[in-house]
């Protein structure tokens, strides 16, 4: 038994003494008698999320410990730091060379240009999904069971959320209009001081949110839902479903200077909402796409399933 029980497609020897073997997610090995040796373990599983906060460089996380930075000759460097175990879900930073990632079993990590990174684990093990803030002395990560974790600078403090539903994502317009959506519909807001539950009407599970900066409030999900909200979600005001045309689940959403919004998910899907109305991007991909950014300098990035990152650019 090798290869820790992944798929294996191919096996060739060259009669000698050299045996090659080829499986899933790139993986090559080699047998050396008499123990098998790990030439590639693959790099290309799951891509997450992705993210920029310039023109360059682009930096996309995945599952198996992956952070990928893009380089000058178009190209991707891993530069995760040596985490066993780690899955990243998202990464989102204050400024250029200065990012968060977080992942599963409450691992948080933070690069910072020049320096070495910095770690945290929550005692909790909670799996987080999302991170965002508006400086590096306010971050917020939301996952499973509920959990809100808020970065002041120093440490990572547990904020009350008064849910137990696992939280996809997170996003605002500013310290006090912050929003955290997740399964069943939940929709939380924070004004500063608490997060309240925000009664959307609906129940489709929500992988996304964008905050723009006009005001309107835009949550993405399962089955092509796109629910909107055009004043003050926490005063009351309802909730809209508007038609996206697609029954195809969206996993991720991000906004551009312009005031676009786009929803990227199932079969390499991206949508694009403008004036009122949702279209068709056609990528030419169909694989998931789980990570959607629109960097400043205009262009749209996704990345997915089996290691694929695209960019569309004006």
């Amino acid at each position: 038994t090798v290869a820790e029980g992944r798929y294996l497609y191919g096996l060739w020897g060259d009669g000698d003494s050299a045996l090659i073997l080829v499986g899933y997610n790139g993986l090559i090995m080699r047998l050396t008698n008499p123990a098998w040796q790990v030439l590639n373990d693959g790099r290309t599983h799951w891509m997450q999320a992705v993210w920029t906060d310039g023109c360059a460089p682009v930096i996309a996380a995945g599952k198996r410990g992956v952070l990928l930075e893009s380089r000058g000759d178009g190209g991707w460097q891993n530069i995760a730091p040596e985490i066993a175990g780690v899955d990243y879900a998202d990464v989102w930073g204050p400024a250029p060379g200065d990012w968060f990632a977080v992942g599963n079993g409450g691992v948080i990590v933070r690069h910072r240009t020049g320096q070495p990174w910095s770690v945290w684990r929550l005692q909790s093990g909670a799996n987080l999904e999302a991170i965002w803030g508006t400086s590096e002395t306010n971050v917020f990560a939301v996952g499973a069971g509920g959990t809100i974790v808020h970065f002041d600078g120093d440490s990572w403090e547990h904020m009350p959320s008064g849910t137990t539903v696992s939280l996809s994502d997170v996003h605002g317009r500013s310290a006090t209009d912050v929003c955290a959506v997740g399964l069943s519909g939940t929709v939380l807001h924070f004004n500063g001081i608490i997060w309240r539950t925000i009664d959307t009407g609906f129940a489709e599970a929500l992988y996304g949110v964008w905050c723009r900066p006009g005001g309107e409030t835009v949550a993405v999900g399962e089955s092509g839902v796109a629910l909107h909200n055009s004043g003050t979600p926490w005063l009351g005001t309802p909730w809209e479903s508007r038609s996206t045309g697609t029954t195809f689940s969206f996993y991720a959403v991000t906004g551009d200077q312009e005031g676009s919004v786009y929803a990227a998910g199932y079969n390499g899907m991206v949508m694009r909402y403008l004036d009122g109305a949702w279209d068709d991007l056609t990528t030419g991909n169909h694989d998931r796409l789980n990570g959607l950014h629109a960097s400043p300098c205009g262009d749209l990035y996704a990345a997915g399933m089996w290691g694929v990152i695209l960019r569309y650019g004006k």
